[in-house]
């Protein structure tokens, strides 16, 4: 048998393997993207992307790229999509979300409308009084009763402030 050294690796000949293990020919069921694509119901470019995601060994013909159906479907049953990942993602940050709502938690948009105050103030006021805050994919929920709290502080204070202008001024 015939041995060939590339790069510090040994290098068999097909036929010489095919003689030293005859009974193990390799078996391929090649499908075209097109013929895959029609089976599964979804794009050809998605087939593209899949296999593009997943490293999935291919083979050209001409223009025609061939994949083992064996290892279409494992990559398919063994693995989730990216936009699967990204949808069950997705619907756990909503329930998340939805969760922090319960506990009484809002975002500077809701507490802004709530409060009536501008959102610049808001965040004023939790950098400053450091509300507790959570924190789900790229929404900020703060703590609404601490919110609350601080607010009628200020409010407090700013009133006992403008009543002391007015009586120093008359």
């Amino acid at each position: 048998m015939a041995v060939a050294w590339f790069n510090g690796a040994a290098c068999f000949s097909r036929k010489g393997l095919e003689k030293l293990f005859p009974g193990e020919k390799e078996k391929h069921d090649y499908l075209t993207v097109a013929q895959l694509a029609e089976e599964c119901g979804i794009s050809k470019q998605t087939v593209y992307d899949f296999i593009h995601d997943h490293h999935l060994p291919r083979k050209r013909e001409g223009r025609s790229v061939l994949i083992d159906r064996k290892v279409w479907e494992k990559a398919r049953k063994g693995t989730a999509t990216h936009a699967d990942r990204k949808e069950v993602s997705r619907k756990e940050i909503q329930r998340q979300c939805a969760e922090a709502r319960d506990l009484g938690y809002v975002t500077i948009s809701d507490a802004a409308r709530h409060f009536g105050i501008h959102r610049g103030h808001l965040y004023y006021y939790a950098k400053k009084h450091e509300l507790k805050t959570i924190k789900l994919g790229g929404q900020v929920f703060y703590d609404k009763k601490q919110l609350y709290k601080i607010l009628k502080e200020e409010n407090v204070s700013n009133k006992s402030n403008t009543q002391k202008t007015r009586t120093a001024q008359r």
